[in-house]
């Protein structure tokens, strides 16, 4: 993942924003087959995730294998507190870094989170708040008391935007 300003990124063109990835990524001036896509932006910052096949560097030379003492739960935390996530959230985030999905529908909230609920008809209804692929709560509607799939979704969505605080409940 790479923090970058996002006027550096709009300004560059195709060549300098791999450039610019790479040297923020890993220190080098070009990854091979460098692949990025914009996660979110937030004010004047862009957050992407990069990806690319390392095996030439290494093979080269370039860079050289490096052991480093880094927890996942130190790396989460540390997003975290940059993205000002709660610590309900961060601990939901960290519990279940590869949670169980299908096919999805995705609503962006005005905050750079999503909220995520499988495609119906499915065999269950969640909705879950992501925020930059991370999942940082998760509901089951099959924790809602007398769920009916058939005339329950909208209310259930309602009352998940609630809790994302993206909705605000009228008077």
């Amino acid at each position: 993942m790479a923090t970058i300003p996002l006027s550096s990124m709009l300004e560059a063109d195709e060549q300098d924003r791999v450039g610019v990835l790479s040297e923020r990524c890993c220190g080098v001036s070009r990854l091979p087959s460098l692949k990025y896509e914009l996660l979110a932006v937030e004010g004047s910052m862009s957050h992407w995730l990069v990806k690319a096949d390392l095996t030439e560097l290494f093979e080269d030379g370039t860079a050289l294998p490096q052991p480093f003492d880094v927890s996942r739960n130190k790396i989460i935390f540390a997003i975290a507190g940059q993205l000002g996530w709660t610590e309900e959230q961060t601990a939901h985030a960290a519990d279940n870094l590869i949670p169980e999905t299908g096919d999805e529908h995705a609503i962006a909230l005005s905050n750079g989170k999503y909220l995520r609920m499988p495609i119906l008809p499915a065999e269950s209804f969640y909705v879950r708040l992501t925020h930059l692929q991370f999942e940082l709560a998760r509901w089951e509607a099959g924790d809602e008391k007398g769920y009916d799939p058939g005339t329950e979704v909208g209310s259930f969505v309602a009352r998940m935007l609630l809790a994302a605080g993206a909705m605000r409940r009228s008077i």
